[in-house]
Order: structure tokens, then C-alpha cells, then sequence
């Protein structure tokens, strides 16, 4: 398939960003396109638990499965976006479907956005009431102002941020999640009675894990402007492929803990207090980063929207990216998780069978 191949070549220009300006680009673009997934849904073990967990040892493989298509689908984009001269998320979605269908799925994005900052936000006012005993509004406000801050700094300082920041969120999460692994006992699994919108095939809701994440991840993969297309692709490549490792893992601990874990609202951070206290601690730390991580991604897309629209200054528009999310606060983090982003997810199914059928595309060989 002519569109597989594509990856595999690049311009001779792009073959100077091979040392180490190259590790750094791709590293930047890995790191970003794993913390715009990461979020409060994957960190506190919720989405690990209804998207791949539930399904038992099959949930491993939904895992991987996961892993290659985020790595795949991701270095696809990256590549297409290069090649097309492609600046942003709205450019590449009037690429995929035209310019009149684009209209209704840019409006589609705009309200996964929007939700998708909101649960961020509200989660991160969840945490701090759960864990300082102080007023959820502090922990919504705190993180609002960090993402406001970031949404003034632009594409290179979410970078920089999410490569300063997710090294340690890695390291963190995958070893609460092996540690989890080397001192479990056999427990029993269950995943409890509710009604799930994602069905009783692993596949298909591996899919959907994909479908709805992959939207926000194009849409900072589509922004990368001008960067070296050969670094970018491999950072993508390799971003996903270090998803699905760590969904894999966290999976795993998930189901080997069972009840005793799962019943929690946030079950990775009840393994790492009964791990040692200090580790709860350290995991709420990383929790807040994932929620700033994701956050901040979701108000880049609403930015650069904005900003496409209306010729105010910069610190006008970020305010204004964080004011619709205000009469979010009251909900909850595991309710946001089991029904809107499954729903979201059959949304991104129409974007990934577009991206897909638009990846045919000259390749060019040094």
C-alpha cells in the first residue's frame, strides 16, 4: 500500500536532523503527542479500566493494539501535514473532508475540545480537594492559570513544557504500575454491572480508545509548522508506540490488584497509597501533571481556532479559550470518561477511516 510507504522516505534536507537536533525534535513531538493523551482519564487508571481492563487478559492486547496505531496513524499525519504545507488542525480537516463538510467537524472538535479542558480542569479541582482538603476552585483555578500561561508561550513552549514534564510522568506511572505488577496477589476482577457504550469486543473498543484520543493528538500534530518532517515523524512514531507499552502495563496492574484498587474513583493513585504513603504523594504530583499536560493541549486547538477567527490580542483569546469552562465544575471525572468519551470516540472512528483514505500520496525518495 502506497500509503504505508510513505513514512519511509524523506527529503535530503531532512536527513541533517538525524543527530542531535533531530533526538531533541522528536523527542519534543513524543513527548507531546504522549501528554496530550495522557490525561487525568489515562493517569488515574479510569480510561485503562473501561477501555482496555474490563475485557481481562484481552485488554492486553486492546493495549498494543492501541500502541501501533497511535505510532502509525500519528506518523501518517505528521507526514501529510509536511508534505501538504499544512499549519494547523482546521487546514488539515478542510484537507480530509473539503470545505463544506469540514465546517461540521470542525464544529465537532470545537465541543470535543472545550469538554475535553473542562474535564481537565475540573478533575485537577477534584484532586487538589481529595488530597489538600482545600476548595476544589483552587485546584481549577491553579491549573487554569498555568494553562493560560502556556497558551501565551505558543507551540514551542508546549513543547518544551511537555518534554520538560513527561520524562518523569513516564517513569513515575510505569513504575507504580510495575511495582503494582512484582507485589500483587491473585485478586478477582470484576467490572462491575454497568452499562457500557464501548460493547463486549475488546477490538472494537481499542478503537474507540484510539478514535477519540487521536482527534486531540492530530491537532497538535497538524501545528508542528516547519519542523524537520523525518525528526517529527519518528517522534510521533515513537510516542505512540510508548502509549500502548505503558496502557499495556498499567492494564496489567489493574487486573492483577482487582477490587481492592478498582473500586476507587481513581485507582492508580489508591495502589501507589497502598504501595507507601510517599508514593501516593509523589502519583498525586504526577496525576496534576497529566491533567495540565492534556489540558493544555485541548486550549492550543481552541486557540489556534480562535485565533483564525478574530484578530484580538493573544492575551485576550487564551482568556477567553478558559471562560466557557466554568459551568463545567460539577462534573465527575468517572462519569466524563464512561459516557462522553466513548461517544466522542465513534466521531473519531469518521476522522481515522478519513485520515486513512487520504494517505496516498507521491513519496519522495532521496
Amino acid at each position: 500500500m502506497e500509503g504505508i510507504h510513505i513514512i519511509m522516505y524523506y527529503d535530503v534536507g531532512d536527513m541533517r536532523y538525524m543527530g542531535r537536533k533531530g533526538v531533541v525534535i522528536s523527542c519534543q513531538v513524543a513527548f507531546t503527542y504522549i501528554g496530550t493523551v495522557v490525561g487525568a482519564g489515562f493517569a488515574s487508571g479510569q480510561e485503562i479500566l473501561k477501555f482496555f481492563a474490563r475485557y481481562d487478559e484481552k485488554g492486553l492486547l486492546g493495549a498494543l493494539l492501541a500502541g501501533v496505531l497511535f505510532a502509525i496513524l500519528g506518523g501518517m499525519v505528521v507526514n501529510t501535514t509536511a508534505v501538504r504545507g499544512i499549519k494547523n488542525y482546521e487546514q488539515y480537516v478542510r484537507y480530509l473532508f473539503g470545505t463544506k463538510k469540514a465546517g461540521v467537524f470542525n464544529i465537532l472538535i470545537l465541543v470535543f475540545l472545550i469538554s475535553g479542558l473542562s474535564v481537565m480542569l475540573v478533575a485537577s479541582g477534584s484532586l487538589f480537594s481529595q488530597t489538600l482538603g482545600c476548595s476544589p476552585w483552587i485546584g481549577f483555578f491553579s491549573a487554569a492559570l498555568i494553562i493560560y500561561v502556556g497558551l501565551l508561550t505558543g507551540i514551542e513552549g508546549i513543547l518544551w513544557l511537555n518534554t520538560f514534564l513527561m520524562p518523569g510522568l513516564l517513569v513515575i506511572c510505569s513504575g507504580i504500575a510495575v511495582f503494582g505488577i512484582l507485589r500483587s496477589e491473585t485478586a478477582v476482577f470484576s467490572s462491575g454491572p454497568e452499562i457500557s457504550l464501548l460493547g463486549d469486543n475488546w477490538f472494537f473498543a481499542s478503537i474507540l480508545y484510539v478514535a477519540y484520543n487521536f482527534v486531540l493528538g492530530t491537532v497538535i500534530l497538524s501545528s508542528l509548522g516547519d519542523r524537520p518532517r523525518y525528526a517529527c515523524v519518528r517522534g510521533a512514531i515513537t510516542g505512540g508506540l510508548i502509549l500502548g507499552l505503558l496502557a499495556a502495563i498499567t492494564c496489567k496492574t489493574l487486573l492483577l490488584q482487582g477490587e481492592r484498587v478498582i473500586s476507587h474513583e481513581i485507582p492508580m493513585l489508591a495502589l501507589a497509597v497502598q504501595l507507601h504513603p510517599w508514593s501516593g504523594r509523589l502519583y498525586s504530583l504526577v496525576l496534576w501533571t497529566a491533567i495540565l499536560t492534556t489540558a493544555l493541549s485541548n486550549g492550543f486547538g481552541l486557540l489556534k481556532r480562535l485565533e483564525s477567527s478574530i484578530s484580538w490580542p493573544r492575551p485576550l483569546l487564551a482568556l477567553a479559550v478558559l471562560v466557557p469552562t466554568f459551568p463545567f465544575v460539577g462534573w465527575p471525572l468517572a462519569k466524563a470518561v464512561g459516557t462522553i468519551y466513548p461517544l466522542l470516540g465513534y466521531a473519531g472512528v469518521v476522522f481515522i477511516l478519513a485520515v486513512i483514505r487520504k494517505i496516498r500520496l507521491p513519496a519522495r525518495k532521496i
